[in-house]
């Protein structure tokens, strides 16, 4: 959800965001999502 959420946060101050960040170098864009959105994409992306 934080990834979600809060992804400039993350990438300031989680190594594993950073980490993820430097594999793929591509930056996730902030979506501007609510709680409930979020929580329906991560439930979407655990389908798959």
């Amino acid at each position: 959800m934080n990834m979600i959420l809060n992804i400039d946060v993350m990438l300031e101050t989680d190594p594993e965001a950073q980490k993820g960040l430097e594999e793929c170098l591509v930056r996730m864009p902030n979506q501007g999502l609510s709680k409930e959105e979020g929580r329906e994409v991560l439930e979407f992306m655990r389908t798959l």
